[in-house]
């Protein structure tokens, strides 16, 4: 918790504040909190003070330096209080961000392997459903027409039987890098 002035500057805290990014707590009393904030955040979503002041209730994600120099992710939320200073709760999301940010990339990584053929590395027959799918609709839609090229590797079984399977995985992916 951190009770600011109409300035930004911070009037008192909860020792929780404090210990989150690495402060005395009479270190952290008397500064500015723009000071703190990361200036890209500043510069993406700029002060929200003048809203709090009156009196809407505001929550922003801001990075916020710490001792080290470092910065912690923290959700805030803000309103004015009755002696017209500004109250923020702040939370530190650093973690569940990075957790969200670590699924999301595994997200892609499973709906790349899902989706695309593991030797020659070009969308498979689950892809191939769904685009036409969408496709189709798409083009109904905007009344288009759609063309379709099917191919074949013909007597593939039997230079696979001649050369073997390494020179047939190879061939596949030299065909499949020439479609792609």
């Amino acid at each position: 918790i951190l009770i600011l002035d109409n300035n930004g500057l911070i009037l008192d805290s909860n020792h929780q504040m404090a210990e989150a990014i690495s402060s005395q707590l009479a270190q952290l009393v008397g500064q500015n909190i723009f000071d703190l904030m990361h200036p890209d955040d500043l510069k993406q979503v700029p002060s929200q003070i003048p809203n709090m002041i009156a009196g809407k209730i505001i929550t922003v994600e801001r990075r916020i330096r710490t001792v080290s120099g470092s910065y912690l992710l923290f959700e805030i939320s803000g309103s004015r209080l009755e002696d017209k200073s500004i109250l923020l709760v702040c939370r530190d999301i650093t973690k569940r961000k990075e957790a969200e940010k670590a699924l999301e990339q595994a997200n892609r990584k499973l709906d790349r392997q899902a989706n695309m053929d593991g030797l020659t590395r070009i969308p498979n027959r689950r892809k191939f459903d769904s685009t036409i799918k969408q496709e189709w609709k798409r083009l109904k839609r905007e009344k288009e027409q759609l063309a379709l090229v099917l191919c074949d590797i013909d007597y593939f079984k039997q230079f696979n039987d001649l050369y073997g399977h390494q020179e047939g995985d190879t061939c596949l992916k030299r065909v499949g890098a020439m479609l792609e």
